[in-house]
């Protein structure tokens, strides 16, 4: 039969258990401490919450990235604090946090825009996965985020560039269409003025015609240019001619309640240009200028000063 062991011997084998209960312990607290600190550190947002959304856990990047203090969070739900109830797009995210605490699952990766304290949106790509119990029924949810706000924006610029160079394309195809139209009107209203006596009443009515169709002309010109199917045609002009046509067009173009002067000094010079650009630049200047006074009137004066 085997020998009992003695008391002393119990006593020795008790002793090195407790040892190495105590070296377990502490290799535990290590590792936990460890872990605790990468968790903090790391530069993602971590965050648990419960299947309700309320926070659970917050780490340091998370606090410093959304203007929250831990105890400003802990224990609040994440609808309202660091998630909108719906996006600037609509979609609403009240459902999907109500989601992804049923069935986690499903929405192992998102990407949704989330709020910061100050009110500024941003975009956060997430990593959701379940903690379960000793019988796997999920207590939390583990979020793991990372901001993807300035790729958002990057993406939506290529989309409006995109959406710019279709509309180019579309416009230059209908100034193309619309020049041959006035092509044709232009080349008939012509030929009737070589009817028609400069006394005759109908002369004025055509010479309108006509102008209305070289004015046709420059917003083709226009057009094509923005469509950037048409090079810049340099000419010799006189500025003071160029701006004086564009006053006709200016009138229709600004409120009534603004006044418009001019003053042109006597210019004999000539420069080198592409007359429709000159007058884009006196619409964008005059149409920014009346939108500053939009309110209470005044007046916008024009003038034309060239030295040889």
């Amino acid at each position: 039969m085997p020998q009992e062991p003695t008391y002393e011997e119990l006593s020795c084998r008790v002793k090195d258990l407790e040892l190495e209960t105590a070296g377990f312990k502490q290799a535990l607290q290590e590792s936990e401490r460890k872990y605790g600190d990468l968790v903090q550190n790391a530069n993602s947002i971590i965050l648990r919450m419960d299947m309700a959304g309320n926070v659970r856990f917050f780490n340091g990047f998370a606090q410093k990235f959304f203007g929250y203090a831990e105890e400003e969070v802990i224990g609040r739900n994440v609808l309202g604090t660091i998630v909108p109830e719906t996006e600037s797009v609509r979609r609403d995210l009240a459902a999907m946090i109500q989601g992804i605490g049923l069935n986690p699952e499903l929405f192992a990766t998102s990407e949704n825009e989330n709020i910061r304290r100050d009110g500024e949106r941003v975009w956060i790509a997430w990593a959701n996965k379940a903690i379960c119990d000793a019988d796997g029924n999920t207590i939390e949810i583990l979020c793991i985020g990372n901001d993807i706000t300035r790729q958002k924006r990057l993406e939506e610029q290529l989309r409006q560039a995109q959406k710019m160079e279709s509309i180019g394309t579309l416009a230059g195809g209908i100034a193309h269409d619309f020049n041959n139209i006035l092509g044709i009107i232009l080349g008939n209203t012509e030929l009737a003025m070589d009817y028609v006596l400069e006394a005759a009443p109908a002369r004025q009515n055509i010479e309108e015609i006509q102008r209305a169709c070289l004015r046709g002309r420059d917003v083709v010109r226009q057009i094509l240019a923005f469509s950037r199917q048409r090079e810049q045609e340099l000419q010799p002009v006189r500025i003071e001619q160029v701006v004086e046509e564009f006053l006709h067009l200016l009138r229709s173009s600004i409120p009534t309640t603004i006044e418009i002067r001019k003053r042109f000094s006597k210019i004999s010079g000539i420069v080198l240009a592409d007359p429709t650009q000159i007058k884009q630049v006196l619409l964008n200047l005059c149409i920014n200028a009346a939108h500053a006074m939009r309110e209470k009137g005044a007046f916008l004066r024009l003038a034309c000063n060239v030295l040889n």
